[in-house]
């Protein structure tokens, strides 16, 4: 294709060409630099952004900011500094606290030995409580036992002696017995 018209230019703007037409003219734009300084030198006012005041003014000002070479070092000494000193101190609490006196730390486990021993003889305290309540329990079976055999042996006993007793003796006699 040959480089683009004034008219094309305008057309393309006013969104007047065919779109094979535009599609043919931005393939073009793409490959040719001449042509495509021409389409930007067409754009009309209304299409160009307009830069707001006092920009280059920010720019400026905001490139005075910009630190030195001496701020620059300045600021990594400081920074430095600061880590130099943050790790002197954390040097400083270990070796305090390997030097520092024992006596807490004593505390700590006499304290820890103590309620040990405390939960030793609660545990020996309560097996033997514990000990005690089963062998009152066991004492107790045994009675209840010993109670269960006597009563069966006399209840033996009675049904022995009203099987030996003469038949009148069961009938009227018990029966009076029994409201005594």
């Amino acid at each position: 294709m040959a480089h683009i018209t004034e008219e094309q230019i305008r057309k393309y703007y006013r969104h007047e060409l065919e779109q094979a037409d535009e599609i043919a003219l931005l393939h073009h734009v793409a490959q040719c630099e001449y042509c495509a300084g021409k389409l930007a030198a067409g754009l009309p006012e209304s299409q160009v952004l307009s830069v707001p005041r006092g920009l280059r003014t920010e720019i400026l000002e905001q490139a005075d900011r910009i630190p030195g070479r001496r701020q620059r070092q300045r600021e990594y000494y400081r920074y430095c500094t600061r880590v130099a000193l943050g790790m002197c101190m954390a040097l400083g609490l270990m070796v305090s606290v390997n030097f520092m006196d024992n006596s807490a730390w004593q505390r700590v486990a006499s304290w820890k030995n103590a309620v040990t021993e405390f939960s030793t003889q609660r545990e020996r305290t309560a097996s033997s409580d514990e000990a005690a309540r089963k062998q009152q329990y066991e004492k107790e079976q045994s009675k209840r036992l010993q109670e269960q055999k006597e009563k069966q042996r006399k209840y033996l006993e009675q049904r022995k002696q009203e099987r030996t007793e003469p038949d009148s003796r069961r009938g009227a006699e018990k029966w009076f017995d029994q409201f005594k």
